[in-house]
């Protein structure tokens, strides 16, 4: 069977089975690992605290950084870009 899961915010978690919960966890932990014998797949995120904001500390974290490797696949890793690199493109 297939499923959809999810990140999002600070940071909210949607499992593949529609369980809701809010993880606070700095570091990396591994998201989604399948080992059979068609499939063998690892999803790892990073989680790092958040930036202060007008407020001061925000007291949670965010993903930052995704990697993925199947089967015979390579190492697909994104991540989020530091503030200074980013560019604004105005139309």
């Amino acid at each position: 069977t297939s499923g959809i899961a999810g990140v999002y915010g600070d940071p909210h978690i949607v499992t593949f089975d529609d369980v809701e919960y809010t993880f606070n966890g700095k570091g990396e932990f591994v998201l989604v690992k399948s080992k059979t014998k068609n499939n063998n797949i690892e999803v790892q995120g990073r989680f790092e605290q958040m930036d202060p904001n007008l407020y001061g500390e925000v007291r949670a974290t965010q993903l930052t950084s995704v990697v993925a490797k199947g089967n015979s696949s390579t190492v697909i890793e994104v991540r989020r870009r530091a503030e200074y690199a980013r560019c604004v493109v105005n139309f």
